[in-house]
């Protein structure tokens, strides 16, 4: 997961949450979706915690 996320070039941007001892808490990733012509954008999230 972490050379899919954080790879060169990076497959989805991702936030990480870290508690104090460092431990990941929770994720967020998220990309931009394209639909047919005369849409407008949208932004697909998906979120995790602990």
């Amino acid at each position: 997961m972490e050379d899919a996320l954080f790879g060169s070039p990076p497959l989805a941007p991702a936030l990480l949450v870290e508690d104090e001892a460092g431990d990941i808490v929770g994720l967020a990733a998220y990309s931009f979706l394209w639909p047919s012509a005369g849409s407008t954008h949208s932004l697909f999230l998906k979120e995790g915690s602990k």
